[in-house]
């Protein structure tokens, strides 16, 4: 999924998602509540996470939100091995931004504005 969405939007990255937040999938037996599944395909690699979160407890809203945040935390570990540590520019997590490549007319965001999308 990751590997596929990197190659059909021409990026650097792709990030690809899997798992359950609530309802177990019949044709799955091994489905388990909770349990996330996550690759980030890289310049470099395809990193694999799994990410169990308390999803029986929480709301679907607040377990996207989870997954956002654990997904840009891993880019911003990745970012940092590739191109060095620069956490004194940043006070919180909430402070860091995407950034995209000006020829492709993106902007940047921060992790506040990505949370409106889930």
């Amino acid at each position: 999924m990751a590997k596929a969405c990197k190659k059909f939007y021409g990026t650097d990255y792709g990030i690809g998602v899997t798992g359950t937040f609530g309802n177990i999938d019949p044709n799955n037996e091994d489905s388990q509540v909770g349990n996330i599944y996550i690759a980030i395909d890289t310049p470099k690699e395809i990193k694999n996470y799994l990410r169990q979160i308390d999803a029986k407890n929480m709301t679907r809203k607040r377990c996207k939100e989870e997954i956002v945040k654990f997904i840009f935390d891993k880019l911003v570990e990745i970012e940092d091995e590739e191109f060095g540590d620069n956490d004194e520019d940043f006070e919180t997590i909430d402070e860091r931004c995407i950034k995209g490549d000006p020829e492709r007319e993106s902007k940047e965001i921060t992790f506040d504005e990505v949370k409106k999308y889930f």
